[in-house]
């Protein structure tokens, strides 16, 4: 019998170019006979371009019935792409307007940094990193279990965009899974082009570099590669079970979180919406705040600093999966002179911040305002309790009024128990997200206790007090978006505006002593009508809360594993080298010292904390993931010890 020819590529890109990507990049990756028998498939694509290699993946998931249960997709971008030059670029390629619709419709803002775009409620997840591969592919996807990267579609430097993002082929291999494939494939359609051979040349030098061997079936156009040691395994492939792949089984995919604050709704409602159960404890009653409400708050800096780009990743977050109603976008006026605004703005599109005068932010604030700053339209606000009730979702069993004394090691799980040793809770995974205070922990049965914060080493953790004021202004007078400036205002309904502490959010000192709450109030209002043209008499105040926020000295969060700081004092200068992890406690994490961005901050820390659990690409490039871990201040007092030694 005489074999079929293989589809004519040519003939499928002019008819259906999503089913000629199927035949060309993904099937050289494999696709999709490699993603059957698996409950969850990776696939990192070093370069977008158009998307059309995941879109073509989408239908053949969405028409798979063996198709895995969870698809993610981590693809780099070399630089932020408009919603509208997507567009053209898929009409270019003959994309019907039905298929390219679902990645036109969530195509998020033409920013750098990772964006996350859920597709059949999450069950399809699009990590995209905006930025050159070499600098964002290490350390941001796990594992992977294929490996691709498609050329051509009319790249004004097309040989230069695949020497750049052949740099990241070596650390990219090394998170391939035994018997991945790795693919170069021209996009369908690309007429040969002294560009694409040179280009072709380029990926075959740098896959072999990278310790790949070339391979090549029958019908699959392009290069396919395989790892040198796993080039026998190909055709067991798709035969990999689950734990081949590092996952936890499902027997343990249970977690205790400590602390029904922000930071521990926000963690249990990503862990209980990948299907974990969650055991969620707190010494009060799971309120989320005592706050009316609570806004975001963005940095914005003319250098793009870390902290600029980790709030602007937590802000995007917020609009996604964890947008379950309670969170208003009414957006946020910063009050600031007109050179810093525009160069805050200057490199970022308007969607994200826009430079306003004295009159445009009179305009969107709905007051008459002194001066004007910048525009952050994707700023919002939202009550913490609604908040949080709306996070507790299915898979989540809470505990109140259960104040965690100590935490011990016990075999594989960690065990909670009260002042009086009576056991609150166990778990394999345990989530510290009690702020201000924390238990004991025991790392080892019989071993000694300590407290949380020891475990971090001098991470100048500062406490700091605070109160907020309850206005009740004028109509004409009522913002209908966040003001901010020297403290914040935020509207809580149509009649209460709340208004925030004195000093920036990142302040290290606290409310004067002896201040009275009175006097606070006034010097409050005082600030926030310090911006009015027309501020008129002062209105009825009242007292909002008092709280204490707990920081850090270089005003970032720990997120992350939890160090053993015992085992890391006995490192000596090998602490030092960042290429090597540090030890840590098994299994337990904190996301704590949000200071006053709990908002912001609890969001970004559940996704990251929840996706390194589950194995997925990360929702932010590794150097600002590691920005945040909870190890950094141990590591700096190494370095620090050793050059004064």
């Amino acid at each position: 019998m005489t074999a079929r020819p293989p589809p004519d590529p040519d003939a499928l890109s002019r008819s259906d170019p999503l089913q000629a990507a199927l035949h060309g990049p993904l099937a050289a990756a494999g696709l999709p006979v490699a993603w059957r028998a698996m409950d969850t498939f990776v696939v990192l694509e070093l370069g977008f371009g158009a998307g059309l290699s995941f879109l073509a993946a989408l239908r053949a998931w969405v028409d798979d019935p063996a198709r895995p249960a969870r698809l993610h997709w981590a693809a780099t971008l070399e630089r932020p792409l408009g919603r509208e030059a997507l567009h053209a670029a898929l009409a270019s390629l003959r994309v019907a307007s039905a298929d390219g619709a679902p990645l036109l419709t969530r195509w998020p803002s033409a920013l750098p940094g990772v964006h996350r775009l859920p597709f059949f409620d999450g069950r399809v997840l699009l990590s995209l990193s905006v930025g050159p591969a070499h600098t964002t592919v290490p350390g941001w996807v796990p594992r992977a279990d294929a490996l691709l990267l498609s050329y051509g579609a009319g790249d004004a430097d097309t040989v230069g965009r695949i020497r750049n993002a052949f740099v990241a082929w070596r650390p990219a291999a090394a998170c391939l899974a035994p018997g991945a494939r790795a693919a170069l494939s021209p996009v369908p359609g690309e007429p040969p082009s002294d560009s694409l051979r040179a280009a072709r040349g380029i990926g075959r030098r740098a896959l072999e570099s990278a310790g790949f061997v070339m391979s090549h079936e029958h019908g699959s156009p392009g290069l396919i590669a395989l790892p040198a040691d796993s080039a026998q395994r190909l055709r067991g492939h798709a035969a990999r079970s689950a734990s081949m792949r590092g996952e936890r089984p499902a027997g343990a995919r249970s977690a205790m979180v400590v602390g029904a604050g922000l930071a521990g709704c926000a963690t249990a409602f990503a862990l209980a919406r990948r299907g974990w159960s969650v055991l969620r404890l707190d010494a009060g009653s799971p309120r989320g705040s005592d706050q009316a409400v609570l806004a975001q708050h963005p940095s914005l800096t003319p250098d793009d600093a870390p902290l600029s780009r980790l709030t602007r990743a937590a802000t995007l977050l917020a609009h996604g999966p964890y947008d379950v109603g309670a969170l208003r976008r009414h957006g946020r006026v910063q009050v600031s002179d007109p050179e810093h605004a525009h160069a805050v703005a200057a490199h970022l599109p308007r969607d994200w911040v826009e430079p306003v005068d004295a009159a445009g932010a009179s305009e969107r604030a709905g007051v008459a305002l002194r001066r004007g700053g910048w525009w952050l339209p994707m700023a919002g606000s939202a009550d913490p309790r609604a908040l949080c009730d709306a996070w507790t979702i299915a898979g989540i069993t809470v505990r109140g009024g259960t104040a965690v004394a100590t935490l011990a090691r016990v075999g594989a799980a960690w065990i909670a128990t009260d002042a009086d040793g009576h056991v609150l809770g166990e778990a394999p995974v345990v989530v510290l997200a009690c702020g201000a205070g924390g238990p004991a922990v025991v790392a080892a049965a019989g071993g000694p206790s300590g407290p949380l914060d020891a475990c971090f080493g001098p991470a100048g953790l500062r406490r700091r007090t605070g109160m907020t004021t309850i206005a009740m202004p004028p109509g004409f007078l009522m913002p209908r978006c966040t003001v901010g400036g020297d403290g914040h205002a935020v509207p809580v309904d149509a009649t209460r505006l709340l208004l925030g502490p004195a000093g920036g959010l990142d302040d290290d000192g606290s409310a004067a002593p002896g201040t009275a709450d009175g006097e606070a109030a006034v010097r409050a209002w005082t600030r926030f009508a310090s911006h009015l043209v027309e501020p008129g008499p002062r209105p009825a105040l009242a007292m909002g809360t008092r709280g204490e926020r707990m920081s850090t000295r270089d005003h970032l969060p720990l997120v992350g594993p939890v160090p053993d700081a015992t085992a890391i004092a006995m490192l000596g200068r090998a602490a030092r080298d960042d290429r090597l992890p540090l030890a840590r406690l098994p299994d337990l994490w904190t996301a704590t010292a949000f200071g006053g961005r709990g908002l912001l901050w609890s969001v970004l820390a559940a996704e990251l904390i929840a996706a390194r659990l589950d194995g997925e690409p990360a929702p932010l490039e590794h150097a600002l993931a590691s920005a945040l871990s909870p190890d950094r201040f141990l590591r700096q007092a190494r370095r620090r010890a050793d050059t004064a030694g």
